[in-house]
């Protein structure tokens, strides 16, 4: 791992392991109505033998909601607090079918072509890299697997809360709480998205301020030559 990768990591730990205790709290409070309209969206994409990747899952919001359709989840947080109080919330509510892993989403350990789904929810804005991160994404997924990728679009809205909102996030980035932010066009993330090999099928707004765009795409290249089991 070279120094740049090995700054990210730490950054990104140590910004997540910041927000982890109040994450839920924050986004049940804040981005309630966004984040319920998500949660029954993703469900209903969920097949009952679907094997489902959940990258950044922090707490496993979403993550514990696929699992009540899925046969099997897989949620991969770079920060260790954010997935200890994503396991508590497991073995309190004895939960079975989700595993939880600490990976970094630009270079997880799981084999190709192994997800019918994958996710990412509400975090390809705050990745320093998301071209790479949705690579990472395309090569677990099964051929003609699907992508769920939520994504807010802050240059969409220039509303006072939304601009209010972005100020306290520059003073988060200048005092490295906060890594990346990037202020996507709905535009821009699509072009992204579908640079790194996916087809859109869907796109609908969850919120407006900011926009909190509902992605959803399709893998699409060659057919896999081998079958690859989950390690």
């Amino acid at each position: 791992m070279d120094k740049g990768q090995e700054s990210r990591i730490q950054g990104e730990k140590r910004c997540w392991d910041i927000s982890a205790s109040g994450y839920d709290r924050f986004i049940l409070s804040r981005m309630a109505e966004g984040y319920g309209k998500l949660l029954s969206r993703v469900a209903g994409e969920i097949k009952p033998t679907d094997v489902v990747l959940d990258v950044a899952t922090g707490t496993g919001l979403v993550a514990f909601e696929v699992a009540k359709r899925a046969e099997k989840v897989y949620g991969v947080d770079i920060s260790p607090k954010m997935l200890a109080k994503a396991a508590e919330k497991a073995k309190a509510d004895s939960v079975g079918n989700i595993e939880f892993r600490l990976e970094d989403g630009y270079a997880t350990s799981f084999d190709d072509g192994v997800f019918d789904v994958v996710i990412c929810s509400n975090a390809l804005h705050m990745m320093s890299d998301p071209p790479s991160a949705l690579a990472e994404m395309r090569r677990v997924l099964k051929l003609d697997g699907a992508l769920v990728a939520p994504t807010y679009c802050h240059a969409e809205s220039t509303t006072l809360r939304t601009t209010m909102g972005l100020s306290l996030v520059k003073a988060m980035r200048w005092m490295k709480i906060l890594p990346y932010l990037h202020r996507f066009k709905r535009e821009d993330i699509l072009r992204i998205v579908e640079a790194a090999g996916f087809a859109i099928v869907q796109e609908e707004e969850l919120d407006k301020d900011p926009l909190f765009l509902y992605i959803k795409a399709r893998k699409t290249g060659h057919q896999l030559n081998i079958a690859p089991t989950i390690g």
